[in-house]
């Protein structure tokens, strides 16, 4: 098998030698070029040489300043104003020099100062530098202590009066010049120790900074050991010099341009794979056109170059509802206007094969130079939304199939009930019947009248029992198709419910239960059904007699409530559990559903009850607590006919019709 990771790293390996080969050759032929030109014309083989290191340090401190806009880090500010410092002193140096013919009059020793105070800075800067790697927290301090020191030499050697002279006319340098060389040099041993103490902090650059420090210490010594013996030392250590500059801004310029240049490539390449990697789609959009997509994005169109997509704007693959208040192009400007990130939003895409896709859609505000960008991730979530609504059909399925359940239950109980509450007063018709058919009453005359009549009562209260069952199951069955006819007439409703509840006092002081009535007006005129009202109120009484112990009361009140009147049914009897009061008014329901309940019942009153309160527009509100009592309050609409001189055409209830008492109250035994 052919590994094709061969050649490329044969073709790099030799691609790297190349260059560096051609680098030795560029630097070869500057070498033998200045060489050449210092045998002609050594001033200006100097000026040319100086002029070098000039430039390098104006390249280092272009290099170190523009780390600090970047990085805004102090650090790099100050060694940018050191390499600045020796820019200054060494162009002094340069047109102070013999032959220059500029400032070389003004002191005979000005260009050796200059020089001198620009490798001292030089030097002390190096040693501060590969000193200071780990930024320690007196880094600060520091950096004024170099300061310090590099100001008073600069006063000292300027200024002072009495320091001794670098250099005199026709003896050349003196002793103090050596020294200080000397000392540059030891600065400079310095760097190199600590730069082979500290090989990992360096790391590619720790070679070359020990060639460079080994090279200046090398120029250095040579020239003040060998100056005095041959010329041809000036050209050897300018060439070392020349070459220490080049080395020294291949290392600032690897550390401040192409170090962070090649670091943020490759962040680039991590967060590009990153992007890529997304399992959303994402988008830069910048003026409304998008500049970039991930791949995710192309799969989620069904795109396959991003040349289609770039260019375009998100809202052009969007279908809008016209329903939503917030569209794409609102939602972009949004976060752009508030340069934040914002919740997201949910979408129909349009694909390119024309099928659509439900999306989510996040944007964020992402500033870049010159640029008012925004970022927006797309989750297709498609099969999200399939899901939640399989789920929500499978909560809806089983929720259909509980209430099928509860409504089977409801009517098998309903059934179980009915056929209880018809069994009962059929079986004791049969047995009145059975009775009379034996003859056996009729032996004694005064005991038989009286039997008789017992019997006859027993029979007809059953059959109104029965009857009072039949209706209400054909009011169920009109209301249901429709069929309920409501036959409103205006009336006082003060008097009718006064006069209902008048006509049921004696049925409950057979069970000595005393009923109170009560109005806080004497009259209030509404529109009503005045036969389907008195059913309400009696049924109401009714529930009321029937859980009401003997001794105990049954308030009924009126009050108004300006736009209804407000019917108050209360007892002091046995309350209804917590946990039955919202199931109380529901078709087939009783609070007690067993067959040796103590009272008898369908349990389809209350839910007679409430269809006929409602078909009069009203409502009706239940409160109970249990061994205190209950409260039914119907709460009936203010509202009369729509008829010329209504007041001739008020109802006045008088129901003489005991027989709907006797219906009403037929499941209670007196």
């Amino acid at each position: 098998m052919i590994n094709r990771l061969e050649p490329r790293g044969w073709i790099s390996t030799n691609y790297n030698f190349l260059t560096k080969l051609k680098e030795i050759y560029l630097i070869a032929l500057l070498v033998i070029g200045l060489i050449l030109l210092g045998i002609a014309n050594y001033l200006l083989f100097h000026t040319i040489v100086e002029l070098i290191g000039v430039i390098t340090y104006t390249g280092i401190f272009i290099g170190l300043y523009n780390a600090y806009v970047i990085k805004k880090d102090t650090y790099m500010l100050y060694i940018s104003l050191c390499a600045i410092l020796v820019v200054g002193f060494d162009f002094i140096h340069i047109i102070s020099y013999e032959g220059i013919g500029i400032l070389s009059n003004l002191t005979e020793d000005l260009h050796f100062k200059t020089w001198l105070v620009a490798r001292i800075i030089e030097s002390t800067t190096l040693l501060f530098v590969v000193s200071g790697t780990n930024r320690d927290k007196n880094q600060n301090l520091r950096m004024l202590a170099h300061m310090t020191f590099l100001i008073l030499f600069t006063l000292l050697l300027f200024f002072y009066n009495n320091f001794p002279k670098t250099y005199v006319n026709n003896i050349g340098v003196t002793m103090i010049d050596r020294i200080s060389t000397y000392s540059i040099v030891m600065f400079l041993v310095m760097c190199l120790i600590q730069v082979m103490k500290n090989k990992e902090t360096f790391g590619e650059y720790n070679r070359t900074l020990v060639i460079t420090l080994s090279v200046k210490m090398f120029e250095l010594l040579v020239f003040y050991i060998f100056i005095e013996y041959t010329n041809s030392v000036l050209y050897l250590t300018h060439v070392l010099k020349v070459l220490s500059y080049y080395l020294l801004y291949k290392i600032v310029i690897s550390v401040c341009i192409l170090s962070p240049y090649r670091e943020l490539k490759m962040s680039e390449e991590r967060y590009r794979t990153i992007v890529e990697a997304s399992y959303n789609g994402i988008i830069i959009q910048t003026g409304g056109k998008i500049e970039y997509s991930n791949s995710k994005l192309l799969e989620i169109m069904g795109y396959t170059d991003a040349a289609e997509v770039l260019g375009n704007s998100v809202s052009d693959f969007i279908i809008e509802d016209h329903i939503e208040c917030c569209s794409v192009l609102d939602y972009t400007n949004e976060v752009l206007k508030r340069q934040k990130k914002l919740p997201s939003i949910e979408k129909k895409l349009r694909r390119k094969d024309g099928k659509t896709v439900d999306i989510r859609l996040t944007g964020i505000h992402f500033p870049t130079p010159l640029k008012n960008s925004i970022l927006l991730t797309i989750k297709d979530i498609t099969e999200i939304k399939e899901t939640q609504q399989l789920k929500e059909l499978i909560q809806e399925e089983q929720r259909l199939l509980r209430e099928a359940l509860e409504m089977d239950r409801i009517k098998t109980e309903f059934f179980s009930n009915l056929s209880h509450e018809l069994r009962t007063p059929l079986n004791i018709l049969l047995g009145s019947i059975q009775l009379l058919e034996g003859g056996s009453l009729y032996d004694n005359k005064e005991l038989c009248h009286s039997q008789l009549q017992k019997r006859i009562h027993v029979m007809k209260q059953n059959c109104y029992r029965l009857l009072r069952l039949i209706n209400n199951m054909l009011d169920l069955t009109k209301f249901d198709s429709g069929y309920l006819h409501m036959n409103f007439t205006d009336c006082n409703i003060i008097s009718t419910i006064e006069d209902i509840t008048l006509s049921v006092v004696d049925f409950a002081r057979n069970k000595e239960i005393e009923i109170v009535f009560d109005t806080e007006i004497e009259e209030s005129i509404i529109s009503c059904d005045l036969d389907k009202l008195e059913r309400v109120v009696l049924n109401l009484l009714s529930n009321a007699i029937k859980f009401t112990n003997p001794s105990g009361k049954i308030y009924v009140s009126i009050k108004d409530e300006v736009e209804t009147i407000a019917i108050s049914v209360k007892d002091t009897g046995i309350g209804i559990p917590a946990n039955k009061l919202n199931n109380i008014f529901d078709r087939f329901r009783q609070v007690d559903s067993s067959l040796h309940r103590r009272n008898e019942g369908s349990g389809i009153g209350l839910s007679l009850v409430k269809i006929l309160i409602e078909a009069h527009g009203g409502r009706i509100i239940v409160k109970s607590k249990p061994d205190i009592g209950s409260e039914f309050i119907v709460k009936l609409p203010v509202r009369s006919l729509d008829v010329k001189d209504s007041s001739n055409n008020i109802v006045d209830y008088h129901s003489n019709n005991i027989e709907k008492i006797k219906v009403e109250f037929s499941d209670i035994y007196f």
